[in-house]
């Protein structure tokens, strides 16, 4: 699982205002958080206990809403990982990946194919790196734009059909000034039907001159097809309903039917947007049972304290 082991320097982002399914920014690039199911918790049995977090107060609050809850459990720490193999899973999000130095434009799991091709060892894969020879294990960089929906879905782009577009595409197209006033940029549409060529071989060029979305062009060394960025905060496409922070199942990452009716369902944004994710947070005032006893009075105002607008 590739960059499985968080930092508990970033441990502290999934308490603070992320959590499973969240996007975090590494050193590494962007990473999704998995579900806890995949931490290791259920491996510890007698071993829970020392991560069970005892507020009795905050646990039924939530069961109201989970109510098969069974405990808390603090976030592990670079401590744990090593003792009891628990620590926060993650994988890459996006999946996409180019390489500075020649260009090539590939999935995350095409990269480490032709790492392995090249006879190299995957130990040292990550992050993700360029096997071309020339490029001396260049570190690659991940591609800027997500697909998300208001179902909670999360999709890369489909990128290897971006440079195949149908007949009726103008996103590439250059408008006029009044034409642009008028109307609203229609947003690529793609050729789903098949790749661009039986030998795709994608690059991805930023030009130096043009800063705009148009000057980032997706292109195929084998047969030249090429489309522009333009329009793609435009781009409409139904949600396909996955669930990347589900992980894989026989090499495939969870979907299910997203349930929503109107078009379109999805919308790209960029991964470090506020609006990719909105942590649904929940403090608690936790008094631990060592301490002396407090009076009646003292715990009817933690009561309220708790109760308030400020602890929700």
């Amino acid at each position: 699982m590739p960059n499985d082991k968080i930092k508990h320097s970033r441990s502290k982002h999934i308490s603070n205002y992320g959590g499973v399914g969240s996007i975090i920014e590494t050193t590494d690039n962007s990473i999704i958080i998995e579900t806890f199911d995949n931490w290791g918790y259920s491996d510890l049995n007698e071993k829970l206990a020392h991560y069970i977090i005892k507020d009795d107060r905050l646990l039924q609050r939530l069961k109201n809403r989970f109510p098969n809850l069974k405990h808390l459990v603090a976030i592990p720490t670079d401590r744990d990982s090593f003792l009891h193999q628990v620590r926060p899973k993650a994988n890459y999000f996006p999946k996409w990946f180019y390489c500075t130095h020649c260009n090539r434009f590939a999935s995350y799991f095409e990269w480490k194919n032709r790492w392995r091709s090249a006879g190299k060892n995957l130990d040292f894969f990550n992050p993700p790196k360029c096997a071309n020879r020339d490029c001396k294990e260049n570190h690659l960089e991940q591609i800027r734009f997500v697909l998300t929906c208001s179902n909670g879905h999360i999709h890369d782009l489909p990128w290897e059909y971006w440079n195949n577009r149908l007949p009726s595409d103008k996103s590439n197209v250059e408008e006029t000034e009044d034409e642009e006033k008028n109307e609203k940029q229609s947003g690529p549409q793609l050729d789903y039907s098949k790749k661009c060529c039986d030998q795709q071989d994608l690059i991805y060029k930023i030009s130096r001159e043009n800063t705009e979305l148009s000057g980032i062009w997706i292109e195929c060394k084998n047969c030249k097809k090429k489309a522009n960025l333009k329009g793609i905060f435009n781009f409409e496409k139904k949600c396909d309903g996955k669930k990347y922070w589900l992980g894989q199942l026989n090499g495939k990452f969870h979907e299910e039917e997203c349930g929503i009716s109107m078009s379109p369902s999805i919308s790209v944004k960029v991964k470090t947007s506020n609006s990719v994710y909105y942590a649904n947070t929940l403090s608690s005032l936790f008094i631990p049972e060592m301490q002396n006893p407090l009076s009646s009075e003292v715990r009817i105002d933690i009561d309220n304290m708790v109760e308030s607008a400020q602890f929700t």
